[in-house]
């Protein structure tokens, strides 16, 4: 048991209670490529481990979260997400430096290498002034791939946790930008996007009109009782240990 923990990809056998959320978001990424998901609800009501123990979780492995019902077939776009490049980022007061770093940090560039450096800085200031977008990136990450003599990934799925943070702590100018340059490379092909914010920044979300016109609004409720059953009862069931009583189970919330 976490608790209010965020639950991450190595927690994905652990996670109960937020299938549907999670299906919801992958339905959302397959059928609707070109919008942007936005987990949106109160803090603490568990978005981060729906992207991260869930959605992450699912992709990496190829195959949709346990749980009863029929299970529809697989997405083809997602035949080879395993091998994607998976991107996470909190925007902080510098978004636009925390994109280039989910990036670079992919390029095999050491964190005291001075070339990272140079990267960063000339890569920050071409998207800040407008001189670069997403799609640039992208192909600068492809070519890098190639100098690597790595294999490149069939997508990028970029993951930003914490969403509210564009609008209390992201110095303005970079915030307009980052909107801008999340906006306009979602319809990309190659690239697969997710956001989570609390539900009480919707109205700074309604504002920003880049992003508010690709968004796709995914609620997270608070866990009901069947839901908060299956939290607390089906992580001890995996390690062959039970309740007495069903009855003790409601002791847990």
């Amino acid at each position: 048991y976490r608790g209010l923990s965020a639950m991450e990809e190595k927690d994905a056998d652990y996670f109960f209670g937020r299938r549907r959320e999670t299906v919801q978001v992958l339905m959302a990424l397959a059928e609707a490529p070109d919008k942007l998901p936005v987990l949106l609800g109160n803090s603490g009501v568990g978005k981060s481990s729906i992207a991260q123990a869930g959605v992450l979780a699912a992709l990496k492995r190829q195959g949709w979260p346990e749980g009863p019902g029929t299970k529809p077939e697989w997405p083809n776009v997602f035949r080879e997400s395993r091998r994607w490049c998976f991107l996470t980022l909190k925007p902080g007061t510098e978004p636009l430096k925390a994109l280039v770093d989910a990036f670079l940090d992919t390029w095999r560039l050491g964190s005291t290498d001075p070339e990272r450096l140079n990267q960063q800085t000339g890569w920050i200031e071409l998207l800040r002034d407008g001189k670069a977008m997403l799609r640039d990136l992208l192909d600068a990450s492809e070519r890098r791939y190639k100098e690597l003599d790595r294999t490149e990934p069939p997508a990028f799925l970029l993951y930003v946790d914490q969403g509210e943070e564009l609008y209390v702590r992201a110095e303005e100018r970079q915030r307009r930008r980052f909107s801008e340059v999340i906006a306009q490379g979602v319809p990309d092909p190659r690239l697969y996007a997710l956001m989570s914010m609390r539900s009480d920044f919707l109205g700074e979300l309604q504002k920003d009109e880049p992003l508010y016109k690709v968004h796709l609004q995914i609620n997270v409720p608070p866990l009901r009782e069947a839901e908060l059953r299956e939290v607390v009862s089906q992580p001890p069931e995996l390690l062959l240990a039970s309740f007495e009583t069903d009855g003790l189970v409601g002791v847990g919330f």
